[in-house]
């Protein structure tokens, strides 16, 4: 017997081998992906982009001023603002308006009442707007050359017309982030709320692949641009390539992971790096009158300013941002009847 145990153990060692558990390997499967993808096509992504284009809407910011003007001799300073003896000593008095525009997504529709998001700039228009005769001074003691004073305010959706002005629901500046929303008098048609997922900004790379919608220039139009420089601060803070326009401010930019089939809210366009030049300008402008080209100009020359745009660099609000200001709001917001936590909180960890 003794001669026969090792021929048995060798004769039943693969049977004990295959009765004993082996351990098992984790499969790597879970909920979400935590990679987006570096490449700008997937199955059904047009199709996507173009329903979330319901979702997106010219926003229009209207302000009417009466701009008072005042002779040199009147020796008019910042403090005589305040007590409005300034109006009596006007030479001129005129009215006028300024019209800003940008992008704004409506991620909430309940019964006829809408709210959309966009960027607080496009909306925060100066009270006053003091001009002094000599420019490069700006203390109280300067004289005054004129005072614009802002009469009202309105704010409007080009694809939501019958609504009429939207009311400002909330509105951080520093973050750049608001909300603007109405009870509409009647169901408002041919707008759909955006329906997919916030995502996570933390968790964009070097490369990720992104797409922005907007209205660059009053029209609708979706670009396409690369992350860089993720993760700069606790919310995720990136910087992204896409070409931007006036107009793009507002506008949302999405993502989408690995494997997933659709795309996720990342963040928001803030704005691009720009720089302000001065220039000499004609006393009218060109599509006023049209200058010789062959002759000198003797007319009355004013200074302007440019606005220089430094494409491709583009600064965002990741969406971590937004739920932040979401969750400072959000007490005053439902007690008007503004819960909306299934937009902003959904993709919460």
């Amino acid at each position: 017997m003794k001669g026969w145990c090792p021929i048995l153990f060798v004769l039943f060692l693969p049977g004990f081998e295959g009765c004993i558990p082996k351990p098992v390997k984790p499969v790597a499967v879970q909920e979400k992906n935590t990679h987006y993808v570096t490449e700008f096509s997937f199955p059904n992504s047009s199709t996507m982009l173009e329903s979330i284009t319901h979702s997106v809407s010219k926003v229009i910011t209207v302000a009417y001023y009466t701009n008072y003007g005042f002779d040199a001799k009147a020796h008019i300073k910042q403090y005589s603002l305040f007590d409005g003896d300034y109006k009596k000593s006007a030479v001129s008095i005129t009215v006028s308006h300024e019209t800003v525009s940008g992008t704004a997504t409506l991620i909430s529709r309940v019964d006829n009442r809408v709210v959309f998001l966009t960027s607080a700039h496009i909306l925060d228009l100066p009270d006053t707007v003091v001009a002094f005769s000599d420019p490069s001074k700006t203390f109280s003691t300067d004289e005054i050359k004129s005072i614009a004073i802002k009469d009202k305010q309105e704010i409007y959706c080009r694809d939501l017309p019958g609504c009429g002005p939207m009311d400002l629901l909330a509105m951080d500046r520093g973050n750049d982030i608001a909300l603007i929303g109405r009870l509409c008098s009647e169901a408002p048609e041919g707008m759909n709320p955006f329906n997919f997922p916030a995502g996570r900004a933390k968790e964009l790379g070097w490369g990720c692949a992104a797409y922005v919608i907007g209205f660059p220039m009053g029209s609708p139009m979706i670009t396409r641009g690369i992350i860089s420089n993720p993760n700069q601060d606790e919310t995720g803070t990136f910087m992204i390539d896409a070409l931007f326009n006036k107009g793009f401010s507002g506008g949302i930019i999405l993502a989408a992971r690995e494997g997933s089939p659709g795309f996720e809210l990342v963040g928001m366009v803030r704005s691009a790096y720009s720089k302000k030049e001065y220039v000499l300008r004609p006393e009218k402008e060109i599509h006023e009158y049209t200058y010789n080209n062959n002759a000198p100009y003797n007319g009355e020359i004013h200074v302007g300013t440019n606005e220089s745009i430094n494409y491709g660099v583009t600064y965002v609000i990741p969406v971590e941002a937004l739920r932040t200001f979401y969750k400072h709001f959000r007490p005053e917001l439902i007690y008007h009847g503004y819960n909306l936590d299934s937009f902003f909180l959904q993709g919460e960890k």
